[in-house]
């Protein structure tokens, strides 16, 4: 079966979607949910990503993910990889966490973004977790809108003012899109609502925004309308050439000139506190961390960044920010 395009572009929105292989649960607790959505912090700090909803569920996660650069593939990439190491690490497992590729449906400003995101917020009503006389909404703590209502540290990487936008309320008006979400939660259960829309095609909104997306993929091959599969542009400023603008930063923060990188031990905590603050900001390789700061082998680029000193370090490089 050939593959359904992989569109990039600035400023794209998409519903993201991965399922466990086999189904299974890609969390075995709390711990696991925790770790996840602590990389996802990261990774939206790694690519200037902004996640407007989401919710976690046993074997499956959706995002109302907003790339305002042309970096997708290279930030799943590495979030879906992390993740995957750490949770075979933490439960010694080895081998794929999750079924084949995971899906990304760019879609539509407008009306769209929001349909996505309360398909996305009722996720736990449709799986059955929400049912009369049992939890609220609310009270299913793996969703941006349970962190939201409950009125918690709402991360900035995940805002609540945009989805309240695309109701047309203000962001004082919580309370207005509790109730609403609330409504939304009765129609659900009586099978009101229709979302086969949002379950089928590779992309979501009208036909101008479809040639949009052909344009960006592609031309139609034949008349059949057989697609190719392409990645797209891969232009991203959060890579090696955003890396090295940040380095320069950092080692002017330090107060190091660029040619004592070559004079310093390659394991300096200095360099060790760079690389750290570098990862934080790009998706370069440790191999790319260790030939900028003159470290020998990649290894050295994510050695002991625990160490006090290092951690002393990195807390002036951030302090900055």
């Amino acid at each position: 079966m050939a593959r359904k395009p992989r569109v990039e572009y600035e400023g794209a929105f998409y519903h993201v979607m991965a399922r466990g292989d086999r189904d299974q649960d890609i969390y075995g607790d709390d711990e696991d949910r925790r770790l996840f959505v602590e990389l996802m912090g990261q990774v939206c700090g790694r690519t200037g990503w902004r996640i407007h909803s989401w919710v976690l569920m046993g074997n499956h996660f959706h995002w109302l993910l907003e790339t305002p650069e042309a970096n997708l593939v290279t930030g799943m990439k590495w979030f879906m990889g992390a993740y995957t190491q750490k949770f075979n690490r933490r439960h010694q497992f080895y081998g794929h966490l999750f079924q084949g590729r995971y899906k990304a449906i760019p879609i539509q400003e407008g009306d769209y973004l929001l349909r996505v995101s309360d398909y996305i917020h009722l996720n736990p009503v449709r799986a059955g977790a929400i049912q009369p006389g049992s939890l609220r909404l609310e009270d299913y703590s793996w969703s941006s809108y349970g962190v939201w209502i409950k009125r918690g540290k709402i991360p900035h990487w995940s805002p609540m003012n945009s989805v309240l936008n695309w109701c047309g309320l203000r962001k004082t008006q919580v309370k207005e899109y509790r109730q609403r979400l609330k409504r939304l939660v009765k129609e659900s259960l009586k099978g009101e609502m229709d979302w086969g829309d949002l379950k089928k095609g590779w992309m979501l909104g009208d036909e101008g925004f479809a040639q949009e997306m052909v344009e960006q993929v592609g031309k139609w091959m034949g008349k059949g309308g057989k697609r190719e599969s392409y990645v797209g542009k891969e232009v991203c400023r959060h890579d090696e050439v955003q890396a090295r603008e940040w380095l320069k930063v950092g080692l002017e923060r330090l107060g190091i000139e660029p040619e004592d990188l070559s004079k310093m031990a390659k394991t300096d905590v200095r360099k060790r506190a760079l690389a750290a603050w570098l990862k934080s900001k790009s998706i370069v390789s440790n191999g790319w961390l260790a030939e900028a700061l003159n470290m020998g082998y990649s290894g050295n680029a994510g050695k002991d960044l625990k160490h006090k000193n290092v951690a002393d370090i990195l807390k002036t490089l951030k302090s900055k920010d």
